[in-house]
This record gives C-alpha cells, structure tokens and sequence, in this order.
C-alpha cells in the first residue's frame, strides 16, 4: 500500500506496466497512475513524487526493494540517456508481451474494436533483435569548444527538456560498421569546425554540418553516408573521402544534402536491399522500411491474405517507393499506387524498370487529391500504408467510396489506426484479421497489419 498522493514525496511502488511511447514504468494505486522512468514491469521500487495532476503523477527512483525477473543488462552503453532505445533493459519476450497488449487496449479504447469477434493473432518478432535498423540519424552539437555527435538525449518528465545531443560510439540496433565510421566523421567535423545544432522544428541552425545520416542493405552490407549542411561548403573533403573508403571499405557512397539539393561525392547515388526475387533502390531521401527483413514477412502475409486470382486491380495509398505494390505485381492484374514525394515515386519507377515489372503505374499526388478522378474505374483491392497521423479524413472519405472487397490496413501508430478502424467500420468494413509486427525491437514503436471486408 501506498501513501496517499500529495500527503506524502516517499512512495513504494509496484510496477505493473509500461507506457507507450515514452516507454516509463506504470504503477497504479486507488485510480491514481503514477508514471516511473527507468522502472520496468516486476520492479518493487521506492520513489520519490517529482510533480502531479489531479489523476497522475511522475516519480523518481530512489531504491529497488526488489527488481523485476524481466530486467536485463542493455546491450549498449549508452542507454538510458540515448534516445534511440526505450527498453533494451527489459527481456524481449516481455517487450513483445507489453506491445501486444498496448495494442489491444488501443484499439477497444479508440476503435471500439471488438476483439471476440477478431482475434488478434501473435505478434510476429523481429527476424534479428539488435543490429536491424537499416537507418538511423545522428546530430552534431557544440559545446564551447567541444564537438559532439550522436542522438537527441531521451525526454524524461522528471525535469524540463532541454534538447541535446548524446555522443555515441556504436549502435547495436543499427549496423557494427558506425564504430568505425562515427569517429572519423567526428574528426572531420571538428577539424574543420563546420558542425553545428539543429533544433527539433528547424531552427537556431549555427555552423554547416547538422547531421549525419546513414543507411545500410541488410541484402549486401552496403552503406550510404550523408551530411546534411545548413548552408556554405566545407573543405577538406578528399582526404576524408579517402579516410572513410579505407576504414569502411563498405561504404557505397558518401551524399552531402543541403535543401533540396543532393549531391553525392563519391560512389553510387544509391544502396539496394533485396526481398525474394525483387531487388529495390534506396536514395537518400527514398522511405523504405527500417526493418527490411520483417518487412519481408508483412509483405508475404499481404499477399497470402488478398487471395488474388490475377484477374484484379490493385490500389497502393501512402505507397512510398512501392515495394508493396510491386511485390504484389505477380499476383494481380494491374496496380496503382500513389504517394505525395516526387522522390518516392520515382524511385518506385526505377524499381518496376529494374525488376522488369510493367503492370505497376505510380501517381506523385495526395490521396485526397487524385483518388476522385481514379476511382471511377473500380478497384479489387487497396492497400495503405499511411505515415503516423493516419488517413487523412478526405481520403478516408474516398477510400469508402472505391468499394474494393477488401482493404489492407499497414499502420505505424496503433491510435490512428484504431481511430480509422472506427470511422471505416461505419462506412461498412470491418476487421477480419489484425496481425502486429515487431519491426523496433527495444524501441516503443508497433507495426500493425489489419485486413478489412467489406459487409
């Protein structure tokens, strides 16, 4: 038992969940929910109270009476102040345990999802656990005359947030070549002093270097290297070209991104990552998947649950560079996708040339904008893959109106989903199979695949 909140700062606390995003302990006692970042789920915790409302409070640590089975030593050194990882202290079974259920409860809170009529099946782990980011983007930050590298600190509601960048030295989610890679970048930019602080919205940018950016195929172990610069050139550059191809011979090319502009210095413009047969071009502005060899997986179930004959039409929403669509361009007649990056969509066209696929035709537009001039030629299927805000409420509008039998749902935030979940099954589709996927291990982020049908 706990003391009343407020009458007292000393707590003992039972952790019992954690949140989702943020990724902090949850204790709960008599309705009142206390949040406790750096506890985990089975940790019997002392703690002091930081702040609260009227319905829930932020404590800190001060003691563990006993820790939790599930807890874990993190992989990397530098979590609990990085902000790339929320839970690498917790077991990864628990992790997919907790996402699971976060799910649920999102989707019957938001969506009003009932979920004795669809199951939701097991959640799918990663294919690897640590080293399965095929992306990941690092800041510059100076401090006096010290230059530092790395990702934003970890928002804590302990203290006000000051944004600030963490130095790192390696990455276990990402790839084993940054720990060769990060210490000559760093070099580079503090010799030439042209680093400098990027804040979240854009500004306060000072110096010429903001981030740096690196992408690698998990097919061929390729890497991209970019530097995004606010502006003016820097020097020197040869030498640290010849410097990065010597110690990371499996650097594929090396971008500087400024504006709109991409110019690449050395190698090719791109890396390419290949899913069964097909092989898919990424550039340094192209949205691919993080987590490609799970994507495989999602990719393989989209096809299974569409059951096409190959007489039907197909449309892709939110299709980035198309991989889906094109993935699906063996089993169908025809396929449309449409996406708002003039990047995106010609990436997808240099994949379908590529891959020899000629029943694919890609649309640079909004949804919302396009969607009233191709739906009056009737579509099968459609598939959408939106960003974390979900559908749009003018597209979602359209999508009602294709009445194709079926939709596949991909969503990144399960609250969008469950929220268009809601307003889809009043315009007469209901879920038939939801499937998450864990495509973040030790991160707080769900992917989630719906199958809809129309009544």
């Amino acid at each position: 038992m706990i003391q009343e909140p407020g009458r007292s700062s000393t707590l003992r606390l039972e952790i019992g969940d954690l949140s989702f995003p943020e990724g902090w302990g949850v204790a709960k006692e008599s309705g009142f929910v206390f949040f406790v970042p750096g506890a985990i789920p089975g940790d019997l915790v002392t703690a002091r109270l930081v702040r609260r409302t009227s319905r829930y409070g932020y404590a800190e640590v001060t003691g563990f009476e006993r820790e939790s089975p599930f807890r874990v030593t993190p992989g990397c050194p530098h979590f609990g102040t990085c902000g790339g990882c929320v839970s690498q202290n917790l077991r990864y079974g628990k992790q997919l345990e907790l996402k699971e259920g976060y799910l649920r409860q999102t989707l019957r809170r938001i969506g009003d999802v009932d979920l004795e009529r669809v199951e939701i099946e097991p959640i799918v782990p990663s294919v690897a656990e640590y080293y399965y980011r095929s992306k990941i983007e690092l800041f510059f930050e100076y401090r006096g005359s010290e230059l530092a590298l790395g990702f934003m600190q970890r928002v804590s509601p302990l203290e006000p947030y000051k944004p600030r960048v963490i130095p790192i030295e390696s990455c276990v989610i990402f790839s084993r070549a940054v720990a060769r890679l990060i210490p000559l970048v760093h070099a580079y930019a503090a010799s030439s002093r042209n680093a400098g602080r990027v804040s979240k919205g854009g500004a306060r940018k000072q110096g010429k270097l903001m981030s740096l950016t690196v992408r690698e195929s998990k097919w061929d172990g390729r890497l991209m290297v970019c530097l995004e610069a606010a502006g003016g050139w820097t020097d020197g550059l040869p030498p640290f070209i010849d410097a990065l191809t010597s110690a990371v011979p499996e650097m594929a090319s090396l971008h500087i991104l400024s504006g709109n502009k991409d110019q690449c210095l050395y190698g090719t413009p791109y890396i390419e990552e290949k899913l069964d047969r097909f092989v898919f071009r990424v550039f340094p502005e192209t949205f691919f998947q993080p987590n490609s060899e799970t994507a495989l997986l999602l990719y393989r179930l989209i096809v299974e649950s569409l059951g096409a004959t190959g007489r039907e039409r197909v449309l892709g929403l939110y299709c980035g560079a198309g991989p889906i669509e094109i993935f699906l361009s063996p089993f169908v007649k025809e396929v449309v996708g449409i996406d708002s990056s003039r990047r995106n969509i010609d990436t997808a066209e240099e994949n379908c040339r590529i891959n020899d696929v000629r029943n694919c035709r890609f649309y640079c537009a909004r949804a919302e904008d396009i969607l009233p001039g191709l739906i009056s030629s009737p579509f099968d299927f459609v598939v959408v893959d939106p960003p974390r805000a979900g559908l749009a409420e003018r597209a979602l509008r359209l999508l009602l109106e294709t009445h194709a039998s079926r939709i596949i749902y991909v969503s990144c935030n399960p609250s969008t989903l469950a929220r268009d979940l809601k307003r889809l099954r009043e315009g007469g589709y209901v879920p038939t199979r939801i499937r998450p996927f864990d495509f973040f291990p030790h991160a707080a982020h769900l992917e989630t695949f719906v199958l809809l049908e129309r009544l």
